[in-house]
């Protein structure tokens, strides 16, 4: 299949490049509910608050309720409106129903539910009653407040400054222009103790019997029987796990961290005649990808950008994680775009 000419990502969309909030008085008079635009479709929320965004190429569809994560994502292609994520139709009760979510302070498993940081042990409880351990933060599971909205874009934040572990304060763009989404995250540490932050995107693409995909990455980690990362599989390119060349999905198992990602992925529909790019700012070099066994009994594939490698708390202080120590104050942002085009 021919390559699709995309056009880069990781320039400013909407102006500047990363909006910022400091005056975080606004956050107590942000309304969290009431702001419905578009057409709502068969998606909902437990208390119905929803977000659209609509510019008649690409419509997307937000709940502020479950950690500002998106219900759909609808490209305007050959007349019809055609998914590219997969979509939410009920009640969003579990954010692993979602289409997309924003994973902050950090991305992944947290083993161990804690670690040592500067010699100070950080224990950190479950997100939720069904992992066993600390799992992508807290952000995709807490409810978001409405800072503004317009037609073609929307800004929430999440006030954790409470929290014991970890306090932040986080914010979330979802802007739409053309065929192309973009999220524009940030995480700000309130806490005395400096803390090492993460950010990722946490998209589940459209999958079906030949959808492709296409990234370039310099290895994989692999896991151990305990399932934490232990060493590198370095790709040339040709092995069945490397994804330099389109390739339709295997029916095995995917659930690795790549390494060294060059920070753009394409997800392709060739039925359909249509892909989507997902590029991101250099800062996420890694890629975690989720393929579930049995291809053609899934409905999804997952590719996450995300700033730092899997069990990177737990790490040697000699080893390059990805981590982002972050003193009082301190601020680390990530940008991703999805852009659709026909193939």
């Amino acid at each position: 299949m021919a390559r699709v000419s995309w056009r880069s990502g990781h320039g400013p969309l909407f102006g500047a490049a990363l909006w910022r909030h400091h005056a975080l008085g606004r956050v107590s008079a942000a309304l969290g509910g009431g702001h419905e635009t578009g057409t709502p479709g068969s998606v909902s929320s437990p208390s119905g608050s929803l977000v659209w965004l609509d510019n008649g190429q690409v419509r997307v569809c937000m709940t502020p309720d479950l950690g500002a994560g998106l219900m759909e994502m609808a490209v305007l292609h050959r007349g019809r409106w055609e998914q590219v994520l997969r979509p939410c139709h009920g009640p969003a009760t579990d954010p692993e129903q979602l289409a997309c979510c924003v994973l902050m302070p950090w991305s992944n498993r947290l083993y161990g539910s804690g670690f040592q940081w500067r010699e100070r042990p950080v224990r950190v409880a479950p997100t939720r009653l069904v992992d066993p351990v600390p799992l992508h933060g807290d952000a995709w599971v807490a409810p978001w407040q409405v800072l503004r909205q317009c037609a073609d874009e929307v800004a929430l934040v999440h006030d954790a400054r409470g929290r014991q572990s970890f306090p932040y304060v986080g914010h979330v763009r979802y802007g739409i222009k053309d065929t192309t989404l973009r999220v524009e995250m940030s995480v700000e540490h309130h806490g005395v103790e400096p803390l090492p932050y993460g950010l990722g995107l946490h998209p589940w693409f459209v999958r079906s019997h030949d959808t492709q995909v296409r990234f370039l990455s310099s290895g994989r980690w692999e896991p151990d029987a305990t399932r934490p990362p232990r060493h590198i599989r370095r790709l040339s390119g040709v092995e069945p796990h490397s994804f330099k060349q389109a390739k339709t999905l295997p029916d095995e198992l995917i659930d690795h961290a790549y390494l060294e990602w060059d920070g753009t992925a394409e997800v392709l529909w060739p039925s359909r005649g249509l892909a989507v790019c997902m590029q991101a700012d250099p800062i996420a070099r890694n890629l975690v990808v989720y393929s579930p066994a049995g291809a053609a009994g899934a409905n999804f594939v997952c590719l996450e950008p995300v700033t730092h490698a899997p069990d990177a708390h737990r790490a040697p202080a000699s080893r390059s994680t990805g981590l982002v120590e972050l003193r009082q104050g301190g601020r680390l942002e990530l940008a991703v775009t999805l852009t659709a085009a026909p193939v």
